[in-house]
């Protein structure tokens, strides 16, 4: 098997992301329907644990992790890096929802909630991952 990203020899399994991608548009769903801070948090809290490749205390991925073994889904392995790369997105739109949230500024806040929900119900239901796509776009234009 040939790894095909230059950046990362890491493997990612895709059904673990797309069931934190269910999790994560449940999270944004909740915030949106309550605008409750605490679910704003618990997007940064989470997606800071997995950034820094904390997993055994992220509740997304411990979640999922059950989800996956108690349903004996196979681990689908695909490349890291562009999954990390919409890992960083997803963590710097949850600093940005929750600053806009501190400062005041809900209307902002909920703009960015309903881009990453759409984000996250894109990879959770059709498997189309737009920071990969980005990724994938900046590595062809020789950004990345």
């Amino acid at each position: 098997m040939s790894i095909s990203c230059p950046i990362s020899q890491r493997r990612i399994d895709t059904h673990m992301v797309r069931a934190i991608s269910v999790l994560v548009t449940i999270t944004a769903i909740l915030f949106l329907l309550t605008s409750h801070i605490l679910f704003a948090y618990l997007l940064l809290i989470d997606f800071s644990l997995r950034l820094f490749r904390k997993n055994n205390f992220s509740p997304f991925f411990q979640l999922s992790l059950a989800i996956l073994r108690a349903l004996n889904i196979q681990p689908k392995m695909s490349d890291e890096a562009p999954k990390r790369f919409a890992l960083y997105l997803g963590w710097a739109m949850a600093i940005l929802i929750v600053l806009f949230i501190a400062f005041g500024a809900v209307k902002f806040a909920t703009l960015f909630v309903v881009v990453l929900l759409s984000c996250s119900a894109l990879e959770m239901l059709f498997e189309f991952c737009v920071g990969c796509k980005l990724y994938q776009y900046l590595k062809i234009c020789k950004i990345l």
